[in-house]
Parts: C-alpha cells; sequence; structure tokens
C-alpha cells in the first residue's frame, strides 16, 4: 500500500510593511532651471523646434484646424516675439500644468487619428530652443475659462531659483478669478515684470486675440541669436521665416563655388553637394511637406496660407511595393498594420532627392539618401521615396529614429527597393519609353546652373530656382479649403500663386468646375491611381536573374563534362601531346623546333620566310643511349640519297668527316645496313617512349601525320629545292655536300 504524501507549500517570510510612499520622506527628484537650457539642446535644427509645437495643435486632443505663425516686430520696448496660434480645443489648469512641466503625455488616438506626441517633452524643448522665455495664451472649450502660463529662464535665473517655477493664472468665463487670490496675484506679478506685458490690461489683449473662440496662443522672445543678429530671419521674404545669415553664405557660395562647399544652413546627406534645397532653410517650404496628407490643418505663416502638398501624387513614373518589417515595437502601430507601402517616383526638381519618412503621418527625416544615392558621384538623382515607417520609435526630438535593428533592416530595404526602381528606370529611358531627365518641356525653361554667381544681388528665391531647376513635368495638387478633397491642376501650374481660398469651383477644368465639390477626389479616380507594381518588376528581374544563373551553371558544367572527358581520353592514350585547355578546348603542345627556327629567322632576316613544309630542318629524335629515331625508314634512306646524290655502295664506302655542328650527325654517317637493322628491331612502344624522352628533337604528332601523308614525288621535289636554295638548308644537306666535295677530291 502505497503512501501519498502532499506537499505543503511553502510561505515568504513576512517581511516589512510596504508604506505609503505619498506619505514617508523619501526625497523627490530634482529639476534644476538649467535644464530648460540642456533639454532644448536637443534640437540642431530651428524648424524641428518649431515642428514640435505645431503637433500640438494637430494632434486629435487638440485637432485645431488653423495654425497661425507671425512674427511681432520689436516696437516701443517690445522685444522681437514669435507668435504660433491655434484654434483646437484649448487648455484647463490641469492640462497646462502638466503642458509646462515634463513627461506626461496623455494624448489618445481619436477616429483613426493617432497622435504624434510620445514623450510629453516637445513644448518644453521646442520653446526654449527659439527663445529664453515663453507665454502661453489659452481658453478652454469645455469651461470657457481663459488662462495664461509663463516658462522662463530669464525669471528663473534673475530669482536664482534652485529649481523651475513656472506660475500660471486662470479666470473664469465672467471673468472673476479662477486661482486663489493669494497665488494669483504672485503669478500676475511675476509675469508682469519680467515679460514684454507689464499690465494685466496688455495681457487680457493677447487673450482677446483668441476672438471669443476656444484655441491657444503661444508667445516665444528673447529670441536666439548669431551674435548680434537674430538666427530666424523675418526679413528676407514678407511671406517666410528663413533660417538667418543663409542669403549671405549663398551669395557667396554661388559667387565663388569649390568643390565641398555647402551653404551654412544646408542639412548634410552623404552624397549631396553644390545644391540648395529649399526645405533646410525656409519655413514655408518645411510646411508644405511636413504632414503626409494635411486633410484637416491650415497653416499660416505670417498671413498667409501654406498650401501643402502631397508627396506621393507629385511624383512622375511612380512604382509601388509593400514593405512587412521583421520586428515590432510594442508601442507603434506596427503591431495592427502589418505591411506599410513604400512609393518611388522622379520628383520634379533634381535636388529633391532621397527617401520621405513619415510617422503617423508626420515628417521625421526629408530626403534619407539610401544605397546608390550615397556615393560620391551618386545614381537616382531626382529619385525620392515615401514610406510610413509608422512601426519605427523616432527620437525625442522627432528627427530621426532611433538606431536599432529595425531601422536598419528598413534602409536596407530602402536601398534594394532603389536599385530595383532604378535599373527599370534606366532600362525604359535606353528603350526610349522615358525622356531623360534634363529634357524640358517648353512650359519651364531651366536656367543655368552657374547663373546663380552672375549676380551679387542674387536673393534666395532666385538662388534657389538657379540651383533648383524643374526638370520633371508633373501634376499640381490643391486642395478644396470647403470640402477639404484633392483636385489635380494642370503641370506647370504653381500652387503658391493661387488665391489664399480656393475651392472646387475654381477649377481649370471647366466640366470638374461644374462638378464641384460633390465630385469624388481625384486621388480616388483611376486615372491618377498609376502607381505599377514595383514588386512585379522585381519579380521579373529575378526570374530573369534565376535563368542567367542557371545558364550560366550549364555552361560550367558542359565544360566540366568536356574536361572530364578530354582528360580521360587522354590518359587513355600513353604517350599522348594531347593537353587540355582551361575553356575545356583541346591544344597540341608547341613544337620547340619551330620556336627555334622562328627566332632563327628573326636574327636573321636574311633567311627566306617562304619555304615549303619539306624545305624545314627535319627535327631528328634521340633515346639517352645516343640511337636516332626515325618514323619511316624508306624516308630517311630517300632523303639520304637525295641528299648526297651518290649510289649506295659510294655512300657506304666513302670516308666522313667529322661534323661538329650537329652531334647527332654521327649517327646519320653510320652505314645503312647498320642502322636498318636498329630501326627493325625497335619496338613500336620503345619509339614511342624515345619520342616522349627527347621533346626538344622530336616532331608533334600532328606534324608526324602530315608527313606520312606525303607523297614520294613531293619528298623528291622538296629535297631537289632543298639541295639548290642556297642558305636557307637544312644542316643534313649542307653535310652532305661537304661529304660529296671530299669524295671528289
Amino acid at each position: 500500500m502505497s503512501v501519498v504524501v502532499k506537499s505543503q507549500p511553502v510561505e515568504a517570510p513576512p517581511g516589512p510593511p510596504v508604506p505609503n510612499l505619498g506619505s514617508t520622506k523619501v526625497k523627490d527628484s530634482l529639476v534644476h532651471r538649467k535644464f530648460l537650457l540642456s533639454n532644448s539642446t536637443s534640437h540642431v535644427w530651428p524648424f524641428g523646434a518649431i515642428a514640435e509645437l505645431l503637433d500640438n495643435a494637430v494632434d486629435p486632443d487638440v485637432r485645431a484646424s488653423k495654425v497661425e505663425i507671425d512674427v511681432i516686430k520689436e516696437d516701443a520696448g517690445r522685444p522681437t516675439m514669435l507668435t504660433i496660434t491655434d484654434n483646437g480645443s484649448g487648455l484647463d489648469e490641469d492640462r497646462l500644468h502638466k503642458m509646462l512641466s515634463f513627461g506626461f503625455c496623455e494624448k489618445v488616438s481619436i477616429d483613426n487619428h493617432h497622435p504624434i506626441g510620445h514623450y510629453g517633452n516637445g513644448f518644453k524643448s521646442g520653446s526654449m530652443r527659439l527663445g529664453r522665455d515663453a507665454l502661453v495664451f489659452t481658453r478652454d472649450k469645455i469651461s470657457r475659462r481663459v488662462g495664461v502660463g509663463f516658462l522662463s529662464q530669464t525669471f528663473n535665473d534673475e530669482e536664482n531659483i534652485q529649481g523651475l517655477k513656472v506660475p500660471i493664472v486662470f479666470w473664469n468665463a465672467d471673468g472673476s478669478l479662477r486661482t486663489p487670490e493669494d497665488e494669483a496675484g504672485q503669478a500676475l506679478s511675476i509675469i508682469i515684470r519680467h515679460s514684454p506685458f507689464k499690465t494685466p490690461n496688455e495681457l487680457f489683449a493677447q487673450l482677446k486675440l483668441l476672438k471669443n473662440n476656444p484655441g491657444t496662443r503661444i508667445i516665444i522672445y528673447n529670441l536666439k541669436k548669431h551674435g548680434d543678429q537674430f538666427e530666424l530671419d523675418f526679413d528676407a521674404r514678407p511671406d517666410d521665416i528663413q533660417i538667418n545669415s543663409y542669403e549671405k553664405e549663398l551669395k557667396e557660395f554661388a559667387s565663388s563655388r569649390r568643390d565641398g562647399d555647402r551653404p551654412y544652413q544646408q542639412q548634410y546627406r552623404p552624397g549631396q553637394s553644390q545644391t540648395a534645397v529649399p526645405l533646410d532653410y525656409s519655413l514655408r517650404s518645411y510646411c508644405e511637406w511636413l504632414y503626409f496628407k494635411p486633410d484637416l490643418t491650415k497653416i499660416y505663416i505670417r498671413g498667409r496660407l501654406v498650401r501643402q502638398h502631397r508627396r506621393d501624387l507629385e511624383l512622375a513614373h511612380t512604382m509601388a511595393d509593400t514593405y512587412q518589417p521583421k520586428r515590432f515595437d510594442d508601442d507603434t502601430l506596427a503591431n495592427t498594420v502589418k505591411k506599410f507601402e513604400i512609393i518611388i517616383g522622379l520628383s520634379k526638381h533634381e535636388t529633391e532627392t532621397g527617401f520621405m519618412l513619415y510617422h503617423r503621418g508626420r515628417l521625421i527625416i526629408p530626403y534619407l539618401r539610401v544605397g546608390i544615392q550615397q556615393r560620391d558621384h551618386a545614381e537616382a538623382m531626382g529619385v525620392v521615396g515615401i514610406i510610413q515607417a509608422d512601426f519605427l520609435k523616432p527620437t525625442h526630438n522627432k528627427q530621426g529614429f532611433l538606431d536599432s535593428p529595425a531601422y536598419r533592416a528598413c534602409r536596407e530595404t530602402l536601398a534594394g527597393r532603389l536599385l530595383d526602381y532604378w535599373e527599370e528606370i534606366k532600362e525604359k529611358r535606353a528603350a526610349g519609353k522615358i525622356a531623360p531627365r534634363g529634357l524640358l518641356s517648353s512650359s519651364s525653361p531651366a536656367p543655368s546652373q552657374s547663373s546663380a554667381s552672375q549676380s551679387n544681388n542674387t536673393t534666395i528665391a532666385q538662388a534657389s530656382q538657379q540651383l533648383d531647376a524643374p526638370v520633371v513635368d508633373v501634376l499640381t495638387w490643391v486642395q478644396c479649403d470647403k470640402c477639404n478633397k484633392w483636385r489635380a491642376l494642370p503641370p506647370g501650374m504653381d500652387p503658391n500663386n493661387l488665391p489664399d481660398t480656393w475651392d472646387c469651383s475654381m477649377n481649370p477644368n471647366a466640366q470638374r468646375a461644374q462638378e464641384g465639390c460633390a465630385a469624388i477626389p481625384d486621388d480616388l479616380r483611376p486615372e491618377y491611381k498609376k502607381h505599377e507594381d514595383l514588386a512585379a518588376v522585381r519579380s521579373k528581374k529575378n526570374i530573369q536573374k534565376k535563368r542567367a544563373k542557371q545558364q550560366q551553371q550549364q555552361q560550367q558544367q558542359q565544360q566540366q563534362q568536356q574536361r572530364e572527358t578530354t582528360a580521360t581520353v587522354a590518359a587513355a592514350a600513353p604517350g599522348s601531346d594531347a593537353d587540355v585547355s582551361v575553356d575545356g578546348g583541346v591544344f597540341v603542345k608547341p613544337d620547340p623546333f619551330a620556336v627555334s627556327v622562328a627566332s632563327s629567322e628573326e636574327q636573321n632576316p636574311q633567311m627566306p620566310t617562304n619555304l615549303d613544309a619539306a624545305e624545314q630542318p627535319q627535327p631528328q629524335n634521340q633515346e639517352a643511349g645516343g640511337d636516332v629515331v626515325f618514323d619511316n625508314p624508306a624516308d630517311d634512306i630517300d632523303i639520304f640519297a637525295e641528299d648526297t646524290r651518290l649510289s649506295p655502295e659510294d655512300a657506304a664506302a666513302a670516308p666522313i668527316a667529322p661534323n661538329d655542328d650537329d652531334d647527332d650527325q654521327m649517327q646519320l654517317d653510320a652505314p645503312l645496313e647498320d642502322r636498318a637493322a636498329r630501326r627493325s628491331a625497335r619496338k613500336p612502344e620503345q619509339k614511342i617512349k624515345a619520342l616522349d624522352d627527347n621533346p626538344k628533337k622530336r616532331k608533334s604528332r600532328s606534324h608526324d601525320e602530315e608527313e606520312e601523308q606525303e607523297t614520294p614525288r613531293r619528298r623528291a621535289s622538296a629535297s631537289r629545292a632543298s639541295s639548290g636554295g642556297g642558305g636557307g638548308g637544312s644542316s643534313t644537306s649542307r653535310s652532305a655536300k661537304r661529304r660529296k666535295i671530299e669524295v671528289a677530291e
């Protein structure tokens, strides 16, 4: 009988009770006032800081339909100030306090509209990058309360505050104080003392600019300077904000152009040189491409609407493909969307080169060059790609992505897709299906690249046009201000020249204008959705490469079989002179005697070169023991008799003089009977061995076969020609003549 013993669970010994951390003496982390400056240095590019403030207005919790960026010039003791105003949902006291603090991000997705913000740091880093101080005026959409908050380096430094103070004051809709009176009085006193607005009425005047509508107005002052000039240039163009000193640097750059020189504010991109990309220095140009599908928010810069573009629509000869990432991040959309579309096409301007990487509809990296675009002499110039990289994590300044295996794999994939696209474009250009880049239509003449150096008064706009001439005609797209639908306009039309308010009834296409806003969006029409399938192109090329590889393998196998067959035949024939060459063909070993004759002809130009084959000296083969080997005894006797012109009896009895020129002559001078006896006694295999042992004196096998086929008449004719041919005879003929003279004497 077995007994089952059940083990009792072992309980851990009771530990100390967990205290209520809110009531303990555990120290809080401190934030020093200098952290505002330290945190702002994450933005090396000022437009990236402005984009942080625009993102807050576009996010679904604010959902502004209009954002205005403007400047208040220095006047009446007030400094120059940058303003950003939206008509979104506004902020209440709690949300404004969190906005002026660090790490609070409570944004959520609404109606498939996903927030861009991730880290709760954008306003602080962005505003303090542009200036030292920022005021926030807001009206809440729900409570209708109005308030003002103050984030200031100047105030905290002048008061020598060790931490970080953010004065906030709120009023109710009826104008009464929402904030406790003692706190509100102290906050108002700080704001009036350290801000450009010196009275409560001046503060209320800024709130009135919201026009009794919900929204937020941000004012940044004590703007960053380079020396005695502001970093941002408000004077270059009345409808734009540009990076200061660019015009000066561009003039110097255009007038004294050298390899490797770049304008000061051009972002560095591998393979890019001597080009001006407007997106790098013009806020208007940057905002045109900032959002992938700007269907909701209109951006105004200094009172003029920014005509935002659809990059996916304004490319020529586009091809589309999908990309499935190898790994996903937990806090991104990659868990729900497994494949992401890649669109590649030719841009209107050759300076626009690279991939536009978006995240949740917001541009993170503009013109990222990959693969063949990174070389010193870059290829695929003017090719632009687009991808919604929601599976990647952006850095906290939203100007790049975290360096991760997923990001590196994405770049490698983009480089491969770019190569596939460029090879297809080159094939189409070679076939005449696509015009070569640089051939313009009559509607868009190209100024000279060097024309930027012809005038010292070149403006930024003129220099940009000269350095970035249009080379591909594409359709122009514009968004209706009433229905927010996208409409296609004819090539050559500049959307920046359209009126600020444009609707479907103003379409140059009469039929489209008559249909008005009721017509379906043009970007959904089949005639405008012409993305060629890049996956099919890549599959076709892979099949071609596979077939070419198979053919190459078959050729290699055939060559290997030929080599093996030739080696087998050569091994089966002992003493064969045949060798196998590298390419599988058969060649015969060179005749060393023929080589020596050729060299003697080069040394003695008097020697005739048109001798018949029978007139050439006949090589003799000798074994190690000194015996001479002949292929045919009868041939040897005939040749000897014709050379000496003596009867066999006289030749046998005639005295023979020694011959120092040729050691083999001693064998030739032996009696005919002895030589014939030795030849008849020799075995065929010994003859073959003798030939193999004396490669210097033997003939090639192919030459021997030709000699056997010669007729006796040809040999006799050759012998007579040799005896009367002068200096071209062989050493054997000369020896025979010498013996004939001695016998006659």
